[in-house]
């Protein structure tokens, strides 16, 4: 059964959403905050039901927020002392939920017209020098809210399109290379490397990061159409479509390889300059 309302649902111009935490044995360590740019909205700790379930709504306008779990023994909240999680719904729907993290977990809210195509998946993978507890790294969006922290070598979070800054720590202040060991850091966007370091010196290293919008696949930018790479099989005025390889129904003088159809296209149905 779902824990008892820390408040009852607002009413009025913005969006129900529900912070639900289920605590591990050691509730005392977590809490958590609801942030949009600089400004904290919400807070709230496992210890305002005694280490029972706990349940808050708040009324949200439309806007990007950042929720942020915190574990102050530094083990996340599953799986050591129990199946401690939290969840986020909206309009009663589950929208995200996180258990497993070291001292902290953030995850972006979109309250809104929400394109979760317009997400990509960050993924952050650190091979540590010989002293692995003085190395963390973080991520943070334009406004300056932290949007992923770990300690953790390797950690995904799926983002919105947007500038970010991913910062390396070093507590002692060489970096992760070379003086103690061969460190580095890789930070990958839907599978591609976009940064790579770990020569540094002083505390951190900051490296901008754009997440750029996806493009919409069933659209082209080249006036003949060259570069499409959709899923349709008839033009918008109804002529069918076919591979580039092809001659058939539909005669045409371009070949895989040429300047105008590069050798990487293998899509099965692309359309011939002559349909477009």
């Amino acid at each position: 059964s779902a824990p008892p309302p820390h408040s009852p649902p607002p009413s009025g111009p913005c969006v129900d959403v529900e912070i639900r935490v289920t605590p591990d044995k050691r509730f005392n360590e977590n809490s958590w905050r609801l942030s949009r740019g600089l400004k904290t909205m919400q807070t709230g700790s496992s210890n305002e039901n005694g280490g029972k379930p706990v349940s808050t709504h708040v009324c949200l306008t439309y806007g990007m927020y950042t929720f942020t779990m915190l574990d102050e023994g530094g083990d996340g909240m599953c799986c050591e002392r129990g199946a401690g999680m939290f969840q986020l719904f909206v309009r009663g729907e589950e929208a995200t939920r996180g258990s497993e993290f070291s001292r902290s977990k953030s995850v972006q809210l979109k309250i809104g017209e929400v394109n979760e195509y317009a997400k990509k998946d960050v993924r952050v993978y650190v091979v540590n020098d010989d002293f692995p507890e003085q190395n963390r790294w973080a991520l943070y969006d334009s406004m300056g809210n932290l949007v992923i922290e770990s300690s953790d070598p390797y950690e995904e979070e799926s983002v919105f399109e947007g500038e970010y800054t991913f910062v390396m720590f070093d507590t002692f202040g060489n970096g992760l290379c070379c003086a103690n060991g061969d460190g580095f850091y890789n930070v990958f966007v839907n599978g591609d490397l976009v940064l790579e370091g770990g020569k540094f010196k002083g505390l951190e290293e900051r490296r901008f990061l754009t997440v750029e919008k996806p493009i919409d696949v069933e659209c082209y930018t080249s006036p003949d159409a060259s570069d499409y790479r959709g899923a349709a099989q008839v033009t918008t005025s109804g002529i069918l479509c076919q591979h580039w390889v092809e001659q058939n129904p539909h005669k045409h003088n371009y070949s895989i390889g040429s300047s105008r159809i590069p050798a990487s296209t293998t899509t099965a149905c692309l359309l011939t300059p002559e349909m477009v």
